[in-house]
């Protein structure tokens, strides 16, 4: 099989150079394409020569890479080199680069849900989720700072709940599906994954390409029950944080951050209606046979 590498070499601070990645599948491939998406614009060109497009990288990396490819079919194989891999964790893929390049020919194609969010800023692709509130904020304040990977793994442990102790309720105006939501909320999360931000288990939805978003929020009157469950281990289904399900959902953004997948864009002048919704093709991805996304904990 032709294979093309589509590699961020800073991801994870850069443990993995090109050469290492390219070697891990040399054994599995006929020929392998090298591209450094630092350097080299990703092209459809490139990704329809190939049988499988090998995405090295974090969650980021993954967003870029399916936003520029957006249309093109083919398989794509996540390499987790990030901090919180969401996405591979979602589906379950080990965290062990080398595990993957041993066993993904044996691996089953797997449809994802792709979404969209559209508003002042223009319409964007996403795959994890839109969210508003004490969430982004966690987000916003870790990009803020440059950090080290232990000191980052410590900021995603114990700044959410603070974070959260300190969030002051918003009037978002959100509808889901037409039914409208409670007001004076702490966070709202309208998400395609169950994993969000440093790698919080909000929500355990069903399979991956069932047409529906999980909508969490929380309400003030919930904060303890929740910032209980954000310093504990996180192993069991969020305390006090209420999700439903929905196909189109929308929402009021003015103050705060708005956190679109690890994206953030420029606070609007004025209030600024947010929609989010599915669209109807899917991502096709390699994941194991059977595989389930862990728990935190994991």
């Amino acid at each position: 099989m032709d294979i093309l590498i589509l590699h961020n070499p800073t991801a994870g601070k850069g443990r993995f150079s090109g050469k290492k990645i390219v070697r891990l599948f040399r054994d599995n491939a006929q020929k392998i394409a090298y591209r450094d998406i630092k350097k080299t614009k990703i092209s459809k060109k490139d990704a329809r020569k190939a049988d499988i497009i090998v995405v090295a990288g974090g969650d980021g990396t993954v967003g870029k890479v399916i936003r520029a490819l957006d249309g093109l079919v083919r398989p794509l194989l996540i390499v987790p080199l990030g901090t919180a891999n969401n996405i591979a964790r979602a589906l379950g893929l080990p965290m062990n680069p080398e595990q993957i390049a041993q066993q993904f020919a044996r691996w089953d194609t797997r449809a994802l849900d792709l979404g969209v969010v559209t508003g002042g800023f223009g319409l964007r692709l996403f795959i994890e989720g839109v969210g508003v509130g004490a969430i982004a904020e966690i987000v916003a304040t870790g990009d803020a700072r440059d950090m080290e990977t232990d000191e980052e793994k410590r900021f995603g442990e114990t700044a959410p709940g603070d974070i959260v102790q300190r969030a002051q309720p918003q009037r978002w105006h959100a509808v889901a599906d037409g039914k409208r939501l409670p007001q004076d909320l702490l966070l709202l999360e309208v998400l395609n994954m169950p994993l969000v931000g440093p790698s919080l288990p909000l929500a355990n939805r069903g399979a991956p390409d069932d047409g529906l978003l999980d909508v969490a929020f929380l309400r003030p009157d919930h904060r303890d029950s929740f910032v209980r469950w954000l310093d504990s281990d996180r192993s069991t289904l969020p305390q006090g944080l209420e999700v439903l399900q929905a196909r189109e959902v929308s929402f009021d953004w003015q103050n705060g951050p708005l956190l679109v997948d690890d994206h953030l864009p420029d606070p609007p002048a004025a209030p600024d209606r947010i929609n989010v919704r599915l669209v109807a093709k899917h991502l096709c991805l390699l994941a194991p046979p059977n595989a389930s996304a862990p728990s935190e904990g994991d």
